[in-house]
């Protein structure tokens, strides 16, 4: 974050501190409201729980190296 405000200025990464709060927010909402539908993904014995868990982390590193790109 540093180096952003350095190199970039706090506008930025104003912006971009908004751009991770929103996704963050949308993101983990989307898979708190999957786990109310399909209560099932809760137990981490079940199968589809996991995918649910690494497709939400993938979308937490994508929005990240989405941000990097927005940065450059």
């Amino acid at each position: 974050m540093g180096a952003v405000l350095f190199a970039m200025g706090i506008s930025v990464a104003i912006w971009l501190a908004l751009f991770q709060l929103v996704t963050h927010f949308a993101i983990d909402v989307i898979k708190g409201r999957m786990n109310v539908w399909y209560p099932s993904l809760q137990n981490p014995a079940n199968y589809f729980h996991w995918w649910v868990f690494g497709a939400d982390q993938m979308l937490h590193v994508a929005v990240i190296l989405f941000m990097h790109y927005l940065a450059l």
